[in-house]
């Protein structure tokens, strides 16, 4: 992702909140967090996007679980 299109994400908030909701890779919210800590450092966009992260990585992880699981 480059840094123009990460600052274009995380300019306003409506538009942050619906782009967030359609990014399924945790790994784009986890860059989208890192542009955010380096630049604007808005603590309550870093929040956001931190959730939304650790939501995803969450949804992941318990897909990997239950592939792994027995029956």
């Amino acid at each position: 992702m480059t840094f123009e299109e990460a600052d274009s994400i995380v300019r306003e908030w409506v538009k942050l909140n619906k782009l967030i909701m359609e990014i399924h890779d945790d790994a784009v919210m986890w860059e989208l967090l890192e542009h955010e800590r380096n630049n604007r450092r808005r603590l309550r966009v870093m929040i956001r996007i931190y959730n939304r992260a650790s939501k995803l990585r969450s949804i992941r992880e318990t897909a990997d679980i239950a592939r792994s699981a027995k029956g």
